[in-house]
């Protein structure tokens, strides 16, 4: 006997054997990816930014260098990442992007230029610690680690944990920091020109990625059009995320985030300054033993110049002007300046012929770097206040270099000092941590004085102990 079904029917039965066949799939995931079973999948499935962070740091081949992911904080979320050598690192929620804590130093990752530090230091510590195949520590990988994905114990920061004994890196290691560190292929950016992005609206980054700056309110719109018209696979879960047939990652990010997060500290600090000069009205401010009489407000200098901070009298004429840096101690100290416009002075030549001499085939190593003790005082103060030092206080001869808040200490009258963590007097050679060294690091895409892969700069002693005197 033969039944008959109607359209209906069959509709209806397709639509059962959907959802039964959907709950099936479902209740398979739940059970497969589960805390107990697998926890670092566990923690990445439900956390779908995390593991695209790490994608960011790390490629999209992260699973080939992390063996462990830790929630060991609630707030903000705190992640541990251990990678395959035992050593580790912390990423830190925030609502706009991650923040990665490396070997106790913090990098906001919404920075381009911090991000791509940051991938240098994981690179950094993968030639540390175990070769890949060894055991991790047993407090990790035993079956003691956590059973729930809310978190654990508290960890201690990652700056009082003893340094990791260095061992010989081995070929498997150095093949891998390679894959890494590998150049995005010009290609996608050939793919682009036809519509109408220039080689300046892009920016490599680690791996077979690049990324692609336009208005933050086009990003959607720009990545649509680019899947459209070039067959770009969108991510599913990120839709400014695209993906080519060769696996190169493009990511469609908005221009007015990218480095702003040194200028944000600059506004942060005169901010608190302005607020305690609105409240006096008008100040007369002693700036290294002279007074600027009827101070009212202040800007953020525009452009490159050695000032980074201005402050104007009721006129509106700038008359202080200030080199402002993050921290509150030599060794969060940025650079004085860099060293491109003193290049024929006799004590920088020699150095970049010395840093040369020490990099294979002309490539700075990567590694802790170069340094040399600065003599030449004059080369010293014209990198610390300007490259107009010694002439009128200005733009590029700042009278004061603060580290850290802005604020008035109160002198006499209506008079007040400017302080801030740390100060630094025009015509003053600092010392202590803060004796000025002529610097080479590693930095990809740089070419400083002749040398590939290297950025040159006069820094703090205090800010990388670590380099190789030479």
């Amino acid at each position: 006997m033969k039944f008959k079904l109607s359209k209906e029917s069959v509709q209806k039965l397709r639509g059962i054997v959907s959802n039964e066949a959907s709950d099936f799939v479902h209740e398979q995931a739940e059970e497969v990816i589960s805390f107990e079973a697998n926890p670092m999948e566990y923690i990445l499935n439900k956390y779908p930014s995390l593991e695209g962070t790490l994608q960011d740091l790390l490629t999209d081949y992260f699973r080939d260098y992390v063996t462990g992911v830790f929630v060991v904080a609630p707030k903000p979320t705190t992640f541990k990442i251990l990678l395959h050598n035992g050593q580790m690192f912390f990423l830190i929620y925030g609502p706009k992007s991650y923040i990665a804590k490396i070997a106790g130093k913090r990098y906001f990752l919404l920075n381009l230029n911090e991000e791509e530090s940051a991938v240098l230091a994981i690179a950094d510590l993968l030639e540390l610690g175990r070769p890949p195949g060894s055991q991790g520590p047993d407090e990790e990988t035993s079956a003691e680690a956590p059973t729930s994905d809310e978190g654990g114990e508290e960890e201690a920061p990652a700056e009082e944990e003893a340094p990791a004994e260095e061992e010989p890196v081995t070929e498997s290691i150095k093949k891998k920091i390679k894959l890494i560190l590998k150049e995005t292929p010009e290609q996608i950016q050939q793919d682009l020109e036809p519509l109408g992005y220039k080689e300046k609206d892009f920016k490599k980054i680690s791996g077979k990625q690049v990324k692609l700056l336009v208005p933050g309110k086009e990003r959607k719109v720009v990545a649509d059009k680019i899947a459209k018209n070039l067959g770009y696979k969108q991510d599913k879960e990120i839709s400014t995320k695209l993906i080519t047939d060769d696996g190169t990652v493009l990511l469609v990010k908005p221009v007015e985030q990218q480095g702003d997060a040194t200028v944000h500290i600059e506004l942060e600090a005169l901010a608190g300054l302005l607020k305690q000069l609105k409240e006096l009205g008008s100040a007369n401010i002693k700036v290294g033993g002279k007074v600027y009489k009827d101070i009212t407000d202040g800007y953020k200098v525009q452009g490159t110049p050695k000032a980074d901070l201005a402050l104007t009298n009721s006129k509106g004429t700038p008359v202080i002007f200030i080199s402002h840096k993050d921290g509150d101690s030599a060794k969060d100290f940025q650079q004085y300046g860099g060293v491109t416009a003193y290049a024929d002075n006799p004590e920088v030549k020699s150095f970049a012929k010395a840093v040369l001499e020490k990099s294979p085939g002309g490539v700075m190593p990567q590694g802790g770097g170069f340094k040399r003790k600065v003599k030449d005082e004059e080369l010293i103060r014209k990198s610390i206040y300007g490259k107009g030092y010694g002439g009128a206080f200005g733009e590029n001869n700042v009278q004061v270099v603060c580290q850290g808040p802005l604020y008035l200490e109160k002198s006499s009258g209506n008079t007040y000092e400017l302080k801030s963590n740390h100060n630094v007097y025009n015509g003053t050679v600092p010392g202590e941590g803060y004796t000025a060294y002529l610097m080479a690091t590693f930095r990809r895409g740089r070419n400083d004085l002749g040398v590939k892969s290297c950025r040159m700069g006069i820094y703090p002693e205090a800010t990388r102990k670590t380099a190789q005197n030479i």
